[in-house]
């Protein structure tokens, strides 16, 4: 019989009520480690001042907006024993992938266990609760079939965005590119470190209006997609830490800030 937290069974037969109740647990080893290791990638704290071009401007607040983090349970997942034991689950992907979900108030997290003994988690808005969720979701399947651990927990990725102060005039950005890669004018390095791509740009630009009201621009490194809107609103998708945030960031606004040719 399938159990949920407003099950009024015990404790033991409960799985996201023990879940929670070991996830409370300050003296295990290993979890207190991967807190160490998250607290890290936490601390990294956004400079006030952005050198763009010799002329220093605002830090634009970077807002995360949605997370992907993984982990490894060990163990092959048997999907019918999760789904016949926690009634907040669903077979998905021709039977071979678990999607769980949490009641509200964090209805909006929600897993995807694979029977490899994969788990992805969506939803998160901070390191802290990518963690917790993760490691949260790995104790309930853990309690479904009676075994599994928490292995390899990684951020997948970042979905942020950002808001300019300004208005961005989408054509006139995609057309300035167009006409400094066609004449070989546009050789301006983002990436300093790298004195192997002197020539290479480190960013390309897509822009259909026809499609889509916004400019695409890729950045190479690090590997993330932005899109750019009318209104100076700037998504961010692929980022795996803050720091990335912040580099793909200074290259956005770099390239909006160079001076026509």
């Amino acid at each position: 019989e399938k159990v949920d937290d407003i099950s009024l069974k015990s404790t033991s037969c409960n799985p996201i009520q023990e879940a929670r109740k070991q996830n409370i647990d300050k003296d295990d080893d290993d979890i207190k480690f991967i807190k160490e290791e998250i607290s890290l990638e936490d601390r990294f704290v956004l400079p006030n001042k952005i050198d763009v071009n010799g002329e220093m401007i605002e830090t634009p607040k970077i807002r995360i907006v949605n997370m992907c983090a993984s982990a490894d349970l060990g163990v092959n997942v048997n999907a019918v024993d999760v789904v016949s034991k926690y009634i907040h689950s669903e077979l998905i992907i021709k039977g071979k992938v678990v999607l769980l979900k949490l009641p509200s108030p964090d209805s909006h997290i929600k897993a995807q266990v694979s029977e490899m003994g994969k788990v992805k988690v969506f939803g998160s808005q901070s390191f802290e609760e990518a963690f917790y969720f993760t490691r949260l979701f790995c104790s309930i399947v853990h309690h479904c079939i009676g075994c599994g651990s928490f292995e390899n927990y990684s951020i997948l990725n970042i979905v942020a965005g950002v808001s300019l102060s300004f208005p961005l005039d989408l054509k006139e950005i995609a057309q300035n590119y167009r006409q400094k890669k066609d004449t070989s004018l546009y050789s301006h390095q983002f990436d300093g470190n790298n004195s192997n791509s002197e020539n290479q740009e480190n960013f390309e630009l897509s822009y259909q209006p026809e499609v889509f009201s916004c400019l695409y621009v890729k950045i190479k490194s690090p590997a993330v997609l932005c899109k750019l809107f009318a209104n100076g609103s700037v998504s961010m998708m692929g980022a795996r830490s803050m720091e990335d945030c912040f580099e793909v960031l200074k290259q956005i606004l770099r390239m909006l800030k160079l001076p026509s040719k």
